[in-house]
């Protein structure tokens, strides 16, 4: 709807456009959400109701990795951004760990 031009300013200039997740285990709201690459990654588990330290986070479904609270909270989404702390984007999937796990 915002055509190309627009969509290829979105998010982060070497990896722009948006991304869509999909966001469940130890959330109050599990969700698909559409963000841009950029966002902080903790926002993302904000808005799902996720504990604000998961003991960790998985990232990007079956064929992605597991990352700790602190990188969970340091981390944007961006494939650059995921591989650093250790995650992948994957398929999109986010799914944090609660504290009672």
């Amino acid at each position: 709807r915002i055509g190309p031009r627009r969509y290829g300013h979105t998010g982060l200039p070497d990896e722009p456009g948006t991304v869509l997740l999909t966001v469940s285990g130890a959330v109050a709201r599990p969700m698909v959400v559409e963000v841009p690459t950029g966002v902080p990654l903790r926002y993302v588990l904000e808005m799902a109701g996720a504990p604000p330290l998961p003991q960790g986070v998985l990232t990007g479904g079956y064929h992605g990795n597991w990352i700790d609270a602190v990188s969970s909270h340091n981390a944007v989404i961006s494939r650059e951004s995921l591989a650093t702390v250790g995650g992948a984007l994957g398929a999109g999937a986010i799914l944090p760990i609660g504290p009672d796990t």
